[in-house]
């Protein structure tokens, strides 16, 4: 929420290294500074989109899977204050900074995951990992862990996975991420195309988007799922209290006779009423209680399908009880209520 992108691409304008370097620098430093931006970062690809490999990563005593020859993990560039952007919690350790530059020794910050897998029962901060690059290997310092994230996909099992200064890794395609309030964004987006005029005047602009809009692509199965999930158990829902109402009102229409006896007798319209509603919802909140337990039991085998809320979330269990118990009470209540207000002559006579 509240976070808008836009894709840079230098390789479109062929502009050397050094000079992408020093226009991502500038972009972001001019951006942070400027009035209605909270915070700022680049990162070379979207969250969700595809993850990218160097290859097996290992640590010096630690033995590899059987088959492997190290470690499977995946990795992100990013820009200082990436973490803080995205409202990723900072664990252990520090963010990456400025001076996490070319030349300087190379670090990383690695996820929860990566962290507890590779140093078990201890402090993965200061600790070296290697990876292969360009025929070689490179060490890695970590310097921070990160939370986990999701990064391919909203239903993939957590892989390890670690962050490299783009600093000290350049890639001249990079995503710009801003975090503005939605009563400044205008002027954000004006703001971010101005900079990027005066600094590249020749690379094609992208439009500043919201970051949901971005990953609208890579969501839609599950919204559609969504969808088709949430239809589904509305009509489920409809279809029982239709069930709920025809089965409780038949119930209370078959003791019209009884509510007349009650009446001659010298029962008043409010006992009749409390009577039937008392010994009415006997049943439809046996079902009720039961049908939550069953539910809870069934939401269990689904829960790895879902995303941003618990299986036994308190909101659609709590509405589809409440539907139910208050269907069920209406259908007790009105035949209760007509038949009090009948004379007893007339509920007697009634079959």
């Amino acid at each position: 929420e509240d976070v808008y992108t836009t894709d840079l691409d230098l390789e479109l304008t062929g502009t050397p290294e050094g000079d992408g370097r020093v226009f991502f620098t500038e972009l972001v430093s001019g951006l942070a500074a400027s009035p209605g931006v909270d915070a700022v970062a680049l990162a070379h690809k979207l969250p969700l989109g595809s993850t990218s490999s160097f290859g097996d990563v290992t640590v010096e005593g630690l033995e590899p899977p059987e088959g492997r020859t190290g470690f499977e993990a995946f990795f992100g560039r990013v820009s200082p204050g990436y973490f803080g952007t995205l409202d990723l919690a900072l664990l252990q350790g520090r963010d990456f900074e400025p001076s996490d530059a070319e030349g300087s020794p190379r670090v990383a910050i690695v996820n929860r995951t990566m962290a507890r897998r590779l140093w078990p029962g201890g402090s993965a901060l200061g600790e070296v990992f290697r990876i292969p690059w360009s025929g070689s290997t490179v060490d890695l310092t970590v310097v921070g862990v990160v939370e986990d994230a999701s990064y391919k996909s909203l239903f993939e099992a957590t892989p390890n996975f670690y962050y490299l200064p783009s600093g000290q890794w350049y890639n001249a395609h990079m995503v710009l991420f801003v975090r503005a309030s939605p009563e400044r964004v205008e002027d954000v987006r004006d703001r971010v195309s101005q900079t990027v005029a005066s600094l590249q005047p020749s690379l094609p602009r992208q439009p500043l988007i919201p970051l949901e809009e971005s990953l609208a692509l890579a969501l839609a199965p599950q919204r559609i799922g969504a969808w088709v999930s949430g239809v589904l158990g509305i009509l489920g829902l409809l279809l029982g209290a239709v069930g709920v109402y025809g089965v409780t009102a038949l119930a209370v229409n078959q003791r019209v006779r009884e509510v007349g006896i009650r009446m001659a007798l010298g029962a008043t319209r409010g006992d009749v009423v409390a009577l039937v509603l008392r010994q009415g919802m006997i049943a439809p909140l046996v079902g009720v209680a039961a049908g939550l337990l069953g539910a809870l039991a069934m939401a269990r085998l689904v829960s790895r399908f879902l995303t941003g809320v618990g299986f036994a979330d308190p909101a659609a269990f709590g509405t589809a009880a409440l539907t139910l118990v208050s269907v069920a009470l209406l259908a007790t209540l009105v035949p209760a209520g007509r038949a009090a207000r009948q004379s007893p002559s007339a509920s007697l006579r009634s079959e």
